[in-house]
């Protein structure tokens, strides 16, 4: 089931952004790295399409795939796939919201 919130704390833009995401299985001696793309981008985080899906609350570490730039953030819901080959809807939030890290600059939500 996807969150979904009944505030915003910043603005989204449906965005398809290349990305990977790292993470720590539960099992396993090493990380798993996921090739990966955005569908909805924000300061404080991302919805994102994969193929494997890391677990609630499973921390990761999103690289742009153009910027190269990484930023940790914390999964806070996985949809499982609606049909077979579909990917995996995530919901990301970001440690530390960035205006930036995706590359548009987005308007406040509640201009002062």
């Amino acid at each position: 089931m996807l969150l979904h919130l009944s505030h915003r704390r910043s603005q989204r833009a449906l965005l398809r952004i290349p990305i990977s995401v790292s993470w720590k299985p539960p099992v396993g001696p090493a990380n798993l790295n996921v090739a990966a793309e955005t569908e909805v981008v924000g300061a404080h985080g991302a919805l994102i399409r994969l193929q494997q899906a890391p677990e609630q609350n499973a921390r990761v570490e999103i690289t742009h795939g153009h910027t190269h730039q990484t930023a940790p953030g914390r999964v806070i819901a996985v949809e499982p796939p609606g049909k077979e080959n579909d990917p995996y809807r995530v919901t990301v939030e970001l440690s530390v919201p960035s205006e930036t890290f995706w590359g548009l600059s987005l308007p406040p939500l509640h201009p002062a």
